[in-house]
């Protein structure tokens, strides 16, 4: 999922997607940064929400309504890209790689 930024944004952000994807039985995993420099340097940061299986096409969309439905209540407007786990492993990452390092985006 795209980034979201400022240090009360963020986390509310966070909580409010897991509540969602839990009331939906959605809930998987998911991550966003502890590091409190990322806080102050990035313009933007990541929520991460895991999928069970990158073909899980019906998992993958819908979690991304619920995820954008979020998204509209904070008035964040973000595309969400899904990249699966095989693409951090290999080292593919936006910016770095010649090729787009998501396969879906909402």
């Amino acid at each position: 999922m795209d980034g979201i930024h400022t240090t009360t944004l963020y986390p509310k952000v966070f909580r409010h997607i897991l509540d969602a994807l839990e009331e939906e039985e959605l809930a998987y995993s998911a991550k966003i940064t502890c590091i409190k420099e990322d806080y102050i340097r990035k313009s933007e940061l990541p929520v991460i929400i895991y999928a069970p299986s990158a073909i899980a096409v019906k998992y993958v969309t819908n979690a991304a309504k619920v995820m954008k439905k979020v998204l509209k209540e904070f008035h964040v407007d973000k595309k969400i890209f899904f990249k699966p786990d095989v693409f951090t492993i290999k080292g593919i990452y936006s910016g770095k790689a010649s090729h787009k390092s998501y396969i879906y985006i909402f």
